[in-house]
């Protein structure tokens, strides 16, 4: 077996895992709640008021901490509307093909002894990810406006989004958030 089939093989196990085991980790670590589909869980011993989506091959969840559990009904269906417009929207997908190619790149030039260049295109891959990532961030908040309400919405960004964001931020600050929805 030569370098370029071992690459192949270890970065195609790596990139099923965000779809196989760690679904199937968090599943493990959470509840469900009685709520639109049993694909929305509770992860147990988080506190801080956070929710997250995972995609696996044939399903997908939504998780939420125990905390905001607390938030108000509409204020939880805007929560989980964003997090549903991730899902919708394949962001899971997407950033996993944008991440994995130029890690495929690098690890191949690294087998060939390259490592000049294949550590500028990690490093400008895991900028390039965080660009995006705040990019989906906006796109499942405008997702979200398809079934939850723009004033419930801004209520949880205002509240619970990030007060700044910088260059390595997965999350855009709450004005920048708060404009995307049309709410002044």
């Amino acid at each position: 077996m030569n370098y370029f089939e071992l690459i192949s093989i270890v970065l195609g196990f790596i990139l099923l895992l965000p779809f196989t085991l760690v679904p199937w980790m968090l599943k493990k670590k959470s509840y469900p709640i009685d709520y639109h589909h049993d694909q929305i869980r509770v992860v147990k011993g988080y506190s801080q008021i956070n929710a997250f989506s995972v995609r696996g091959i044939r399903s997908h969840l939504i998780l939420i901490s125990e905390s905001t559990l607390n938030l108000d009904y509409n204020e939880l269906q805007a929560v989980i509307a964003h997090e549903e417009g991730h899902i919708k929207l394949n962001h899971h997908i997407k950033m996993t093909l944008l991440m994995g190619i130029p890690i495929y790149t690098s690890l191949l030039l690294i087998t060939k002894g390259e490592v000049f260049f294949a550590i500028p295109i990690l490093f400008i891959t895991l900028l390039g990810q965080k660009v995006v990532s705040r990019r989906f961030e906006l796109e499942a908040d405008r997702y979200a406006l398809k079934t939850a309400s723009r004033d419930e919405l801004a209520s949880v960004i205002s509240r619970y989004g990030e007060r700044r964001s910088s260059l390595i931020s997965t999350h855009p600050d709450v004005s920048t958030r708060l404009k995307n929805i049309g709410y002044s």
